[in-house]
């Protein structure tokens, strides 16, 4: 025989779901209007939503608006707020982000937001009792709603984490008859495959390399110096090209301690950042090329449409 009384069985329940119960759900257990309103009025619980109660006095966490605007709909966990479950992003952002089929209409609630999209075409995982849209299919709902630039930063990030592989991802992409930045979204996961490991190393390839002549450095390589990996290694002609983020910008000692060590053991090293890449990807190429001729690349170097 159970001896858990109904209140106790409501707090079972709201356990597993960051402190959220739903007045139906209170009903099943058999938590009446007024002990619900008794607890509420005495500051014990609060509610969050009209059909929603938070059993507890503090404030809402983000597990309990997540919980709140997922109960009662046939949904699963959407876009930032998926990344954040699935480890591909470490920000709990609000509001969190819920998807349900195209078909319905969401109940709305605080600190949510809702996408009606075709779920059919989504594969899902199961997180803590939430369902939640897939990891490929989230860096894939992500590249859709963004930039060209966040197409490549989420691409990579995923790479970077070792979450998924390049070959799971395009498998995603073609489930997806209808999705923005197709064709770069393909490029880049092929880039990813192929060892780009951040935005600023695809960036180097698509808009230095390629588009100039310039023959393709090996990414992450391993020269025989003391640096560690590099982003570039022409190997053939003894030049090491670093690519700095943003997050980097305040290393100089850690820069040049690298770059010293790439020029003891007889590379020469050029350096640059997204201010560089983003603002003057020609004048980089120029530089990465003069140098590469210097030490016997036969060219020719391309200007491209956008050279000066």
């Amino acid at each position: 025989m159970d001896s858990m009384s109904p209140v106790h069985k409501a707090l079972a329940l709201a356990q597993r779901q960051g402190g959220v119960v739903t007045r139906a759900q209170l009903g099943d257990v058999r938590v009446g209007r007024r002990t619900i309103e008794r607890f509420v009025s005495d500051g014990v619980w609060q509610r969050l939503d009209r059909s929603t109660v938070l059993t507890t006095p503090s404030r809402p966490s983000w597990d309990a608006y997540l919980w709140n605007a997922y109960l009662d709909d046939d949904c699963a966990v959407y876009g930032r707020t998926a990344a954040y479950l699935l480890g591909l992003d470490d920000d709990q952002s609000l509001p969190v982000q819920i998807a349900i089929d195209r078909s319905r209409r969401a109940t709305k609630r605080v600190n949510a937001i809702y996408r009606r999209i075709d779920l059919t075409a989504r594969q899902f995982r199961s997180l803590s009792g939430l369902r939640c849209v897939g990891l490929e299919d989230t860096v894939l709902d992500l590249c859709n709603e963004g930039t060209p630039h966040d197409v490549v930063a989420w691409i990579t990030a995923v790479g970077q984490r070792r979450l998924t592989t390049p070959e799971k991802l395009l498998l995603a992409l073609h489930r997806r008859p209808r999705i923005r930045h197709r064709a770069l979204i393909e490029a880049v996961i092929r880039e990813a495959a192929g060892g780009v490991h951040s935005v600023l190393e695809y960036q180097y390839a698509d808009r230095v390399e390629r588009p100039h002549g310039l023959p393709s450095g090996t990414p992450q390589a391993h020269p025989a110096t003391e640096s560690g990996a590099v982003d570039k290694w022409y190997e053939e002609y003894g030049l090491v090209v670093e690519l700095d983020g943003l997050k980097w910008h305040t290393e100089s000692f850690r820069d040049r301690a690298r770059d010293n060590a790439n020029t003891r053991s007889g590379q020469s090293s050029l350096r640059y950042g997204s201010r560089e890449l983003f603002g003057d990807a020609c004048g980089v190429a120029r530089e990465v090329g003069g140098l590469l001729l210097q030490r016997t690349w036969p060219g020719p170097f391309i200007s491209c449409p956008s050279c000066p």
